[in-house]
């Protein structure tokens, strides 16, 4: 007897596989196709064709369903292998020269197991198959291998530049759900070692495989290369969440017994529970159609367009326009935000007008003291010109009365009459001072020339004893006339000063 009969374990099944078509189906196409994503989308395929191949086992009524056990096996083998292929191209190939020798050598032992369960299905044909889980532990191994990639390179980028934290956090959710499948994995031989009942088993695994299923989804939506809008994840949480739903009424249709597969001696107990299980595989492929066409649209117009509208007025804002409003939203959060970015951004204009006009004003006031320091600057260079053209006729009067009182006293010095030595005293200490004088006037031109930039400084020795004694004898006359009496001591070697 052939086809096929429903079970209400069949519903979950086929729920979690259409889900896994879906996801493939847009990774396939959207995403773009770096080594990573390839080996990923390798991977989602054997758990598809291992999916299928469990429905397959589940549902079928003739003795070909007894090929699904080795089938399941070869799928497992695939994709844990390509599982493993990700897990060292994922983001970065850290570990070349190891990934070539372990590939290998996995694939000198893949090569042989499929070989073997080949062989097997060719030798045993429609019996039985149990002793095909003996070689259970080969898939397990290399989900574990692919855990200790994930793990080691999260070790790595921890250890490297701030740069690589995404990648340290890719690695580490990876690391994780690697761990929860290996966990998984465990409840098969606790259900063959009847250490839990049929129902919770079922129950548990679906539960706990959905699980897994979502979150490497999540996580390679979110660390793979391709950017992924907020349209594709509200769609995919709705359809999980339908998904799980509907899978777990497949276990409250029919208190779940343990033999409901294609060995089923009660047949017509089958269709009965086919005929029950029917409408809700419908009904799950209908409301599935309904989420990805509908779901889009009602998405896209209660929360994209209002965060579109929000994330054009930041980005009007950015460029300067001030003026620009989004308007009314609706009263939820979008709404409310898009309300404080409307008072935000007119509380921003009344403050740029008030800036602006604040930097006229500034403006105004720099260019009238701009105007006030000029007008001191042209005072000051005129009181300047004014004072060199003071010291120069001030020189100018000056030099010539000096001149004429400096050379009548050289001549009545030079002069053959007989004078008093305190006479002849007098007359040196005058023509001392007139020629101090004179010195005086043209230091006073020298400055003049020095501030006016027309005269160079040089630094020369001066014989200090030398001044102090012409300086002494200047003040001798004064220092006497007071009744006082100037005491020296001049060393006679010259002391030299700059």
């Amino acid at each position: 007897m052939g086809g096929f009969l429903l079970t209400p374990e069949s519903i979950p099944m086929l729920a979690k596989l259409l889900l896994a078509v879906i996801v493939t189906g847009y990774i396939l196409i959207y995403f773009e196709k770096t080594k990573s994503v390839k080996w990923f989308s390798r991977y989602l395929i054997g758990y598809i064709l291992l999916d299928v191949l469990i429905l397959f086992g589940e549902i079928v009524i003739s003795d070909w369903s007894l090929l699904s056990l080795p089938l399941q096996y070869i799928a497992s083998i695939v994709f844990t292998y390509c599982y493993l292929q990700f897990a060292y191209h994922f983001k970065e190939n850290n570990f070349e020269k190891e990934h070539r020798r372990v590939t290998l050598f996995v694939n000198y032992l893949t090569v042989p197991a499929i070989l073997y369960t080949i062989y097997m299905m060719y030798d045993i044909g429609f019996g039985d198959y149990t002793m095909v889980q003996v070689l259970l532990p080969y898939p397990l191994f290399l989900i574990c291998w692919s855990g200790a990639i994930f793990y080691r390179k999260y070790r790595v980028s921890q250890n490297e530049h701030s740069e690589n934290e995404l990648n340290a956090s890719a690695y580490k959710a990876f690391f994780i759900i690697t761990l929860l499948a290996i966990f998984i994995s465990i409840f098969p031989a606790m259900r063959a070692l009847e250490v839990i009942g049929h129902a919770l088993f079922t129950v548990t695994f679906f539960i706990l495989n959905l699980t897994v299923f979502c979150m490497l989804t999540a996580a390679a939506v979110n660390y793979l290369t391709s950017r992924t809008t907020m349209l594709i994840k509200l769609v995919g949480i709705s359809l999980v969440l339908f998904v799980t739903i509907i899978g777990l009424q497949g276990f409250l249709i029919i208190p779940g017994y343990e033999f409901q597969s294609g060995q089923d001696i009660s047949i017509e107990n089958r269709r009965e529970i086919h005929s029950q299980v029917l409408p809700y595989v419908w009904f799950l492929l209908g409301s599935s159609g309904v989420i990805l066409s509908l779901f889009p649209i009602f998405f896209s117009r209660t929360v994209l367009l209002p965060l579109r509208r929000l994330l054009k007025g930041v980005d009007e804002v950015n460029k300067g326009n001030l003026s620009y409003r989004i308007g009314n939203q609706g009263y939820d959060e979008l709404g409310v935000m898009s309300e404080h970015f409307d008072t935000m951004t007119s509380n921003l204009q009344i403050a740029n007008v008030e800036l602006q006009e604040y930097t006229e004003g500034l403006e105004e006031k720099v260019r009238e003291r701009t105007e006030k320091l000029h007008q001191q600057t042209e005072e000051l260079e005129r009181l300047h010109k004014m004072r060199s053209k003071l010291f120069q006729d001030i020189s100018h009067e000056l030099r010539t009365p000096i001149t004429l009182i400096s050379g009548p006293l050289r001549q009545l010095l030079n002069s053959d009459e007989n004078l008093a030595d305190h006479s002849y005293k007098q007359l040196q200490l005058s023509l001392r001072n007139s020629e101090r004088l004179k010195k005086l006037v043209e230091q006073i031109i020298e400055l003049n020339r020095l501030e006016s930039e027309q005269l160079t400084l040089h630094s020369t020795k001066i014989n200090i004893s030398g001044h102090l004694q012409i300086l002494c004898a200047s003040y001798e006359s004064y220092i006497t006339e007071q009744g006082l009496k100037l005491n020296t001591s001049i060393p006679k070697e010259a002391v030299y000063a700059e």
